[in-house]
């Protein structure tokens, strides 16, 4: 084959968990096929903003790029939609980040409805659930009940989080991740939100201008993918593209690790800097009554490009199930109860990156690549 560079388009910055898991992804790439197979990356929104990318992936501006599928409802209906049930991800700490790229990755790769969408918009999908840890949030003043949340400015990721939020009596500001840190240190919000927090929150410096951790449990961000142009796609030799596909496992496992990792520095850097651990339990509990009622109402009024919601419907919680079960065999250690203190949470967050069985988990998740692969 001729040599191709495939550009990439990414939101988390190169230090960061992602980043460098994409980093080792490419490298593992670049080297089975002989260096034909090269990835640039534009990270940091450098390419363009999260909320533009969806549309330019299609055009060809880039080749590859992370989609936040809550910034492209409205082209991605049909994934907006079902991705509306990711509060029913496992509330235990780790087994929804565990959890939620295969499952989605599954349900997106074999739903019709979901390749037809796609393939509408000159995209295929890699693979999904990207962010599936629940989003807590760094503040600037304390948030320790409903009535400190009366009108509290907090930045979010999308419809449904911002739903979410005004459940809560907080007042929703969509912002992108670029924007997060000046917008909180001149008090244009007084939260920020960052999927999975702990890497997140120290990349984005958030933390050098918090008061106050807020383990908030907001629905993750699902469907969130990387996706590729489908030119791109085709042109690629089919050996090619079983590499892309399969080196997607060993990358998984990566993040996830980073991800972990980040937990635990979040706690070190929040007791160095004196940032106040908030217990957020009252909070999430009325949030959790709002996330299942979201749920049944969001699943209740389908689009149109849903041919039969209650199959799909019916795949994606039989993903989520399926893969709990499975992902679980790989745990070292107890997860962690939703309703835990927050003592209880910082002991387990530094030791998350302990509670997982990766080599196993990497090979796991491998097995599944490849047989998506072909």
């Amino acid at each position: 084959m001729e040599p191709v560079t495939l550009k990439f388009g990414e939101s988390s910055g190169p230090n960061s968990a992602a980043g460098q898991a994409l980093t080792a992804y490419a490298e593992r790439v670049a080297e089975r096929t002989d260096g034909k197979v090269k990835i640039e990356f534009f990270f940091a929104n450098s390419l363009l903003e999260s909320n533009a990318i969806f549309p330019a992936l299609g055009d060809g501006v880039a080749d590859i790029a992370t989609v936040a599928i809550s910034q492209s409802a409205e082209q991605l209906p049909v994934m907006n939609w079902i991705s509306a049930g990711s509060s029913t991800l496992s509330p235990e700490f780790p087994l929804s980040q565990m959890q939620a790229l295969p499952a989605e990755t599954q349900v997106f790769s074999d739903n019709a409805d979901v390749t037809n969408e796609l393939d509408d918009q000159n995209v295929k999908m890699l693979l999904a659930g990207l962010s599936g840890g629940f989003s807590p949030a760094v503040c600037s003043k304390p948030v320790r009940n409903l009535d400190d949340a009366k009108g509290v400015r907090i930045r979010v990721v999308g419809e449904l989080h911002a739903q979410e939020a005004r459940a809560l009596g907080m007042e929703p500001v969509q912002t992108s991740s670029s924007e997060i840190f000046e917008a909180l240190q001149r008090g244009v919000i007084d939260c920020a939100t960052a999927s999975d927090g702990g890497h997140n929150f120290i990349a984005l410096g958030l933390l050098d201008v918090a008061e106050y951790y807020l383990p908030l449990k907001l629905s993750p961000t699902g469907g969130t993918s990387y996706q590729m142009n489908l030119d791109s796609w085709t042109g690629l030799p089919e050996e090619a593209q079983k590499i892309l596909l399969e080196e997607l496992g060993g990358y998984a496992a990566d993040r996830l690790r980073g991800n972990l990792e980040g937990y635990g520095e979040m706690v070190d850097l929040i007791d160095e800097r004196g940032i106040e651990w908030l217990d957020a339990s009252d909070l999430n509990r009325t949030l959790r009554e709002a996330q299942e009622k979201n749920v049944e109402e969001i699943y209740a009024d389908p689009p149109n490009a849903v041919s039969d919601p209650d199959t799909l419907i019916n795949e994606y919680e039989e993903a989520l199930a399926t893969w709990l079960e499975t992902i679980q065999d790989f745990l070292t250690a107890e997860p962690l109860a939703a309703d835990a203190d927050p003592e209880t949470m910082k002991e387990a967050y530094r030791n998350a990156d302990e509670s997982i069985d990766f080599e196993g988990l990497s090979q796991e998740l491998g097995s599944y690549f490849k047989d998506l692969a072909g």
